[in-house]
């Protein structure tokens, strides 16, 4: 199917600001390898526009240089034919930059204040080796990285990892290393062992780069959404605060950002739901809730839409409290927020969120729905009235 000039030119402005979907930057990464002059041409606006530029709204638009932008166009009207059709949506790229530039200086001094990031939160995608050394993945992309007998390669926001089973006894395949996710970010790894790991926002993982002994063993404190290598000799745990899940072969998720109370929902496989009074087996369709001072998990169905559809940047409320919502919103947009109505948390609330959209979207259907009112104070923390 030929793709429109409309469409790739959204693909490259989105590369750019960081938007693309997995599928999206796929696409667009094969566009770039195949054709040379779409490969020019994102190279070219890449340099005029940096990622952070674009996704602040091109909070560099009153300092760049305009000349260099017309100078830009006017080239597109000398080149050979065989490049026009770049050129076009490349040109267009450029005028939209100047034309939301534009907007926006007219603007500014009615634009919100910028939201408050968390003291906590770092912006990068990092992995720390078992040595301690520390990797900016978030850097070092499209990147093969040799560690030892492991390659990584770092590309399209999935950790891949090849170890040499041969060697699985050497320190840096037994030892445990961790990716940590940051807020409003989302990663994805596949352990050595082809397991698929895809890890929602402010997560933490550990994992060894090999698997060595009997069982294969990693831990996950936020939320995770699994698909495990079936391997019937060596068992896969998930360890998790508050217990662990046991697996031979499955598709799961489990979500324990809070560690009073932890999640495991099954998708297809069978799972073993280990606490402290013991293990609870879960069947596919059934999520297991466990608080820490409950004798046992309770089990009831769940939805799909609802348990797993951060992995599209979607996260459903039904019938959600507001502390459940503000609970969200920090870890997914990186904002502090502060509610200044008590009665504010009686209140319930169904709908969706998208964190690829931006937080005012979503604040403006809960105004409507929920007849509250929310303003940004001059150091752009959240507030709810």
């Amino acid at each position: 199917m030929r793709l429109s000039e409309e469409y790739i030119h959204q693909l490259i402005t989105g590369k750019l600001a960081g938007t693309l979907s997995e599928e999206e930057d796929i696409c667009l990464e094969q566009l770039i390898s195949e054709d040379e002059a779409v490969k020019r041409e994102f190279e070219r606006i890449k340099s005029l526009f940096n990622s952070h530029d674009i996704a602040t709204n091109f909070s560099r638009v009153e300092s760049w240089d305009w000349a260099e932008g017309e100078d830009l166009l006017a080239r597109s009207q000398h080149v050979r034919r065989n490049n026009r059709r770049v050129l076009v949506y490349a040109s267009a790229a450029v005028l939209s930059c100047l034309c939301v530039g534009i907007y926006f200086l007219n603007n500014k001094d009615k634009a919100p204040a910028p939201m408050a990031r968390l003291a906590t939160n770092k912006d990068a995608i990092e992995l720390k080796l078992s040595s301690g050394d520390v990797i900016n993945l978030s850097q070092a992309t499209d990147s093969n990285i040799n560690i030892g007998s492991t390659q990584l390669l770092n590309r399209n926001k999935t950790l891949s990892l090849t170890a040499d089973a041969n060697t699985a006894t050497h320190s840096n395949s037994v030892s445990m290393n961790s990716l940590t996710v940051p807020i409003g970010k989302d990663y994805r790894i596949v352990l050595s062992d082809g397991s698929k790991v895809w890890l929602n926002a402010a997560t933490k993982l550990q994992f060894p780069f090999s698997f060595s002994g009997n069982t294969r063993e990693i831990s996950v404190n936020g939320e995770a959404f699994i698909e495990v290598a079936q391997n019937a000799a060596k068992p896969f745990i998930v360890h998790i605060p508050g217990g662990a899940v046991r697996v031979l072969g499955t598709t799961f998720n489990v979500n324990s950002y809070d560690s009073s109370q932890v999640r495991v929902a099954l998708v297809d496989g069978a799972v073993n739901f280990k606490t402290p009074t013991g293990e609870t087996p879960i069947k596919p369709g059934m999520e297991a809730l466990y608080t820490r001072n409950d004798n046992a998990p309770t089990l009831h169905k769940f939805d799909e839409n609802e348990v797993l559809g951060w992995r599209m940047g979607k996260y459903y409320f039904t019938e959600a409290t507001f502390d459940d919502i503000v609970k969200v919103l920090p870890r997914w947009f990186g904002v502090k927020v502060v509610i200044e109505n008590a009665a504010m948390r009686e209140q319930r609330f169904s709908g969706m969120v998208n964190r690829n959209k931006p937080i005012t979207v979503f604040l403006q259907k809960m105004k409507k729905i929920m007849n509250v009112d929310y303003y940004f104070d001059e150091e752009g923390v959240l507030h709810f009235k």
